[in-house]
């Protein structure tokens, strides 16, 4: 071995020594305000922010692995997804046919009619409902029949399909939608869910049965 060799695992061998006696102390603690990421040398354990914490004790180097909050695959909360069901009555949901929505726990059991809670925003994913054809106005070929999502004074989500002669002659219909952008829905508003049909120069409301909404809250 040469004398450069030598010499560069000479100088190698110092500077993991002084690597070592330096984070000797190491102490690594749980992220966040109330437990700040700490790391001691030899002069006293210091916080993130520079700052001395004498209630922390010098050890050996000591690494927790901290666990990540799990995430769903839409990248939130399990507790902030919202699964809604339609309830059995009108209740407080304006025009002919329009029904309340409840929230599914998830221990399915429902938490009574839902509200977007204060601070957060729905973000409505996925509608899917039975559009019901109650006689009055059957609808026939090439009308497109609706379950709405209304909200506020004005606000609407729809899921649509088209009447085709394969299901002009059924009672019902199933109609669904993915909403790929998202529809948001603010604080303190009810959402209704009710089915329309949907003429060449006209519209009619109709009843929408065991419609479920699929979607998360954010902060506003």
């Amino acid at each position: 071995m040469n004398k450069k060799s030598k010499l560069f695992l000479a100088t190698g061998a110092l500077l993991s020594f002084a690597v070592l006696a330096t984070f000797s102390g190491a102490v690594l603690a749980k992220g966040g305000d109330e437990n700040p990421t700490v790391i001691t040398d030899g002069d006293g354990p210091l916080t993130v922010d520079g700052s001395v914490d004498a209630n922390i004790t010098n050890s050996n180097l000591d690494v927790h692995v901290l666990s990540q909050p799990s995430l769903t695959h839409m990248g939130q909360m399990p507790a902030e997804h919202v699964m809604l069901r339609t309830t059995q009555s009108a209740g407080t949901c304006n025009g002919p046919g329009g029904l309340n929505v409840t929230r599914v726990g998830a221990d399915g059991t429902f938490t009574g009619t839902f509200t977007v809670p204060s601070g957060k925003v729905l973000i409505v994913t996925d509608i899917r409902a039975i559009v019901i054809n109650d006689g009055s106005n059957s609808w026939g070929l090439g009308d497109i029949v609706t379950a709405r999502v209304t909200f506020g004074t004005s606000g609407i989500l729809r899921a649509s399909v088209t009447v085709t002669a394969e299901t002009e002659s059924k009672n019902l219909l199933l109609v669904e939608r993915q909403i790929v952008s998202g529809g948001a829905i603010g604080a303190g508003i009810e959402p209704c869910v009710s089915g329309e049909v949907v003429f060449f120069s006209s519209s009619i409301q109709t009843s929408a049965r065991q419609a479920t909404i699929f979607g998360y809250l954010i902060d506003e």
